[in-house]
């Protein structure tokens, strides 16, 4: 998800129809800590559980139950209380996470130079950490240093977005490569993040 070092503002009609800006309104986001609403680091949801939705901040995470829209209680935990598969840097903070858009309980979370293939469901490392250099083919080097955010494509299941500073790739799964014409910048192409 594109959230990384954004606050968690709800959509909000414009007066133009059709046109939704995002304007601060912590209410909106019930239970949440006070530390994840001036931002969050990563975002994911369970596709496995699609009432089930994470927010990263630091070394902490709060479970968002998406069918209430709220913080489900006890939260925010340690990532290395909820997250006990992952690699010690990871437990740490996580700079953005994805998920694979095949297979359900699948997801990636990446950190600084590195990524993890992970199975949510089993709370355990598929792969890595390894280096987004040596296994994510096409990326531009600026992206091998660290990924900002990700996101699933909205009607690809095959591709996903990376995003690094002011620019984005779009990776295709299949092929194992960034699509070419990439990196492109943000602004232009992403209308919503103003």
């Amino acid at each position: 998800m594109v959230l990384q070092g954004q606050p968690l503002p709800p959509l909000r009609p414009e007066s133009r129809p059709g046109r939704q800006q995002r304007q601060a309104d912590h209410g909106n986001w019930s239970g949440l800590p006070e530390s994840f609403t001036r931002g969050v680091d990563a975002a994911l949801t369970r596709r496995d559980k699609p009432t089930v939705g994470y927010l990263f901040k630091d070394d902490q995470y709060v479970r968002w139950n998406l069918e209430a829209d709220a913080a489900d209680p006890g939260y925010p935990k340690p990532i290395a209380a909820g997250w006990s598969g992952l690699p010690e840097p990871f437990k740490l903070g996580i700079d953005a996470a994805v998920n694979h858009q095949s297979d359900p309980a699948v997801a990636w979370f990446f950190k600084d130079d590195q990524y993890v293939r992970y199975d949510v469901a089993a709370d355990k490392a598929l792969a890595g950490p390894k280096p987004i250099a040596e296994n994510w083919p096409g990326l531009p080097d600026s992206f091998h240093g660290s990924v900002d955010a990700a996101a699933p494509h909205a009607t690809d299941p095959g591709k996903v977005y990376l995003f690094k500073d002011d620019q984005y790739v779009r990776y295709d799964l299949a092929a194992d490569r960034a699509d070419s014409g990439y990196p492109k910048p943000i602004k232009g192409n992403w209308d919503f993040f103003r």
